[in-house]
């Protein structure tokens, strides 16, 4: 136990100096934006590339973060800056090209597909001169550019278009083989796997996607193999998502997945120790699934440990705003609450229920709908007005399926304990909840019904 308490003390102290060691950085950077801005305002020659890659930096943290009003104020003004070079130099140009680049990712991610398209274009007008004069670093972001675009006819459900486009970025990025950005061509072809792994679990081709999964695995071992720790983190990302697609295929058992999501969960919390604070809410989402699946297999001690440890570290988010996050802890009392309820620590489990339905209620009102009961719902709402963190239909069907959880284990442990009213009042909570995802399970609708059919015979 001992041994135990401090391995989790070790995480702890490794995600405080993550996000300690990462606020540094950003304050230095930051620091520096501001004496070359007041440089050259007062005359003085400065670096403009130095400049204009540290406005670079700034943007992709606020990608990172989904700020895309931010990310793209900082790029707008590296573009700025550099088209206002005299003489540009191909590096200038390059960080030009990435800019318009990055730029048309901001507005890709916002939906934003026309001005997206427009600033690809202006990119690939910069990276085609320097390509043909050798420049591989503009290769590969050609590469990347057509890789985006076929991201988008993805996201604009053209199928057929985007799996014909990544098949032709695959052969972009494999021609990158044996030069000097071999490496960035295995990161982003393992991206390009991934992408396609997607389009198939959309259209219902498990099996080709599992396949893409296990080419994009294989590629990271590769890249790790080759001396690159830093896809560690990429690895357990890709082992994840192969997990919950066998999960999601009905492919393989409980004991055939756990191994995949235990590795994912090791590297990650690796990832943690190596100073990636940007990796925590998926460590969060693996070591949930780690305890749900351990649940699954009636390893209940194992997963109550798993899942103490992790509510342990992962306290302090318990007042964000991301409903994301909210939903992982949800999930996660909800399973610990039932792996206290089947070794009949019925107080203990009431309790992690309790918590369950709390955390719940910290989600907007139009997170979940105007129809679905909530308890002390009106403390918890002002925060959250406008916030917008609701409006994703497979967000927020998810989220009410988690509810529809809670309430059934809550109403289950209710009566067990001689509380009826209570139990019934749980009961009607979970009824109300099904109307509104029906259309969302489609075939497993009727799964969830006899769920709660059983709960309504249990307590009549």
């Amino acid at each position: 136990m001992e041994e135990h308490d401090e391995s989790r003390a070790d995480i702890e102290l490794d995600l405080k100096r993550a996000f300690e060691d990462e606020a540094k950085a950003r304050r230095e950077l930051v620091e520096r934006i501001a004496a070359a801005e007041k440089a050259r305002r007062e005359g003085n020659k400065i670096n403009l590339s130095s400049l204009a890659q540290d406005y670079f930096t700034l943007a992709l943290e606020a990608q990172e973060e989904d700020d895309y009003e931010t990310a793209g104020k900082w790029l707008r003004k590296a573009i700025k800056l550099l088209e206002s070079a005299p003489f540009p130099t191909d590096d200038m140009i390059l960080i030009l090209a990435q800019a318009h680049l990055a730029y048309g990712v901001t507005l890709n991610d916002q939906g934003v597909w026309s001005d997206a398209l427009a600033e690809y274009a202006a990119a690939e007008t910069l990276l085609r001169k320097l390509s043909e004069i050798g420049n591989l670093d503009a290769r590969l972001d050609l590469a990347g550019i057509r890789l985006n675009i076929a991201t988008i006819q993805f996201e604009q459900g053209k199928y057929s278009d985007a799996i014909a486009s990544f098949e032709q970025v695959k052969s972009e990025f494999a021609s990158l083989f044996g030069t000097s950005k071999e490496d960035e061509a295995y990161y982003y072809l393992a991206k390009t796997y991934m992408q396609e792994a997607a389009i198939y679990r959309e259209t219902g081709e498990d099996e080709k996607s599992l396949q893409r999964l296990e080419e994009v695995i294989a590629l990271y071992r590769k890249m790790i193999e080759r001396g690159d720790a830093e896809q560690s983190v990429d690895l357990a990302e890709a082992l994840a998502v192969y997990a919950q697609t066998l999960e999601c295929s009905g492919q393989r058992t409980a004991e055939e997945i756990l191994p995949y999501v235990e590795e994912s969960v090791t590297r990650l919390r690796d990832g943690v120790a190596a100073g990636r604070a940007d990796v925590c809410p998926e460590l969060l989402n693996v070591s949930v699934m780690n305890g749900r699946l351990l649940n699954y297999m009636d390893r209940f001690d194992e997963a109550e440990e798993l899942l103490t440890e992790t509510a342990e570290i992962f306290d302090g988010i318990r007042e964000t705003d991301d409903p994301e996050a909210l939903l992982a802890l949800v999930t996660l009392f909800d399973e610990r609450g039932k792996s206290r309820y089947a070794r009949e620590k019925y107080d203990d489990s009431l309790a992690d229920f309790n918590t369950a339905a709390e955390i719940a209620s910290n989600l907007p009102v139009d997170f979940y709908g105007e129809d679905v009961d909530h308890d002390d719902e009106e403390d918890h709402h002002d925060h959250h007005e406008g916030c917008g963190c609701g409006h994703s239909n497979v967000l927020r069907s998810e989220g009410l399926l988690k509810l529809f959880s809670v309430y059934v284990n809550r109403a289950k442990t209710f009566r067990i304990l001689g509380h009826t009213d209570e139990a019934r009042a749980d009961c009607a909570r979970a009824g109300e909840i099904l109307p509104q995802v029906k259309d969302y399970l489609e075939e497993d609708y009727q799964g969830y019904r006899d769920v709660y059919d059983a709960l309504v015979k249990s307590l009549s």
